[in-house]
């Protein structure tokens, strides 16, 4: 473990400290190469200019974004916006990308671990699709995954992508010693292993709260997605739910509280699951994925996620949970027939 990293785990937010290193590195003179390793990495993109100044965590408005480039002219270019496991705000990307005022030479770069880049990025289109802003031109290369999104440039890279960039440019053995400094807390919080506790996340109630309410959602979602028969088999653990059917005639499904695919995706706590499908997996997914891009594979069963409103009422929140529900069984049905709505295994999935 880096001295970073040691000094940043378990006594604070890691970003906020990882966006004030990443800015240190920029910060070092408008000709560094870490600096223009950055906008080298937005050429594919269509995005280079003259570096300028540097800002951390700068008001615009209402939004903070992590990181501003400017140009040598003085007009901001680059948001880059630093994530680990935190889930995106209200504001980002659309509002974001307000702030570039839809200019094709401007770019809005996401920043995280390897493993969140797939998700990350069909949440982001997601949102912009939401917006009237749906992707255009999307590519990939070895460093990044870009698109246009009302003309601006939304791009997600890797910590690691990142970083291998950085250290390749810099000129000096100081400034790489505090690449590898950064490097050690990326890699300490993109490691799946234990993270010490910090002392605000054991005082408050709130993830109690939360996880107890999801609890009790579950039993009013499925009685209203397929009648309180219908309903049997409690899993508990890290997947805390119930086995059900959608009719008297198809196989068993499983919704509830999914700790492992919520940590692995995100987007919410609660899961829909088919389990005993590792024939058919591939073909599920694609289906699923039209009803929701998050649907993942995993081993012999299928998980795709049941989206919590936010801001209402329970009732409002357990009705559009069973529509979600319903909606599932429906693409699986009528894609398959029921005899893919489940497995006939007792086993939790």
């Amino acid at each position: 473990m880096s001295v970073l990293a040691h000094l940043v785990v378990g006594q604070q937010n890691p970003e906020p400290a990882a966006t004030r290193a990443l800015g240190y590195l920029l910060r070092s003179g408008k000709k560094s190469g870490p600096l223009r390793a950055v906008i080298g990495l937005l050429g594919p993109a269509g995005v280079q200019f003259e570096p300028g100044r540097v800002e951390c965590e700068e008001m615009h408005g209402d939004n903070q974004p992590d990181v501003s480039l400017y140009d040598a002219d003085g007009r901001l270019r680059v948001l880059l916006e630093n994530k680990f496991w935190a889930g995106l705000t209200d504001r980002q990307p659309v509002g974001y990308l307000d702030l570039l005022g839809g200019r094709r030479d401007a770019a809005l770069v996401f920043v995280a671990p390897r493993e969140r880049i797939d998700p990350l990025w069909r949440e982001l289109g997601r949102r912009c699709a939401a917006a009237d802003r749906a992707f255009e031109d999307e590519e990939r290369t070895d460093d990044l995954v870009f698109a246009r999104a009302g003309g601006t440039v939304l791009a997600a890279i890797s910590w690691g992508q990142l970083l291998a960039a950085l250290e390749s440019a810099a000129e000096k053995k100081a400034t790489r010693r505090d690449i590898k400094q950064l490097r050690g807390l990326t890699s300490r919080m993109e490691r799946e292993g234990f993270l010490p506790f910090r002392g605000e996340e054991l005082s408050t109630s709130s993830t109690a709260k939360l996880l107890l309410q999801c609890y009790h959602l579950i039993q009013g979602t499925l009685e209203k997605a397929c009648g309180p028969t219908n309903i049997w088999g409690r899993t508990n653990g890290k997947r805390y739910g119930n086995y059900f059917r959608l009719s008297p005639m198809s196989k068993k499904l499983w919704f509830g509280v999914d700790l492992e695919a919520w940590r692995r995706c995100g987007v919410s706590p609660l899961w829909f699951a088919l389990t005993g499908v590792s024939d058919k997996q591939a073909h599920i997914v694609d289906v699923l994925r039209k009803v929701d891009g998050e649907a993942h594979g995993f081993k012999d069963w299928v998980l795709i996620p049941v989206r919590l409103r936010t801001g209402e009422d329970e009732d409002i929140v357990v009705k559009d949970a069973a529509r979600q529900v319903s909606r599932i069984g429906e693409a699986l049905a009528a894609a398959f027939g029921e005899d893919t709505e489940g497995s006939k295994t007792d086993s939790p999935p």
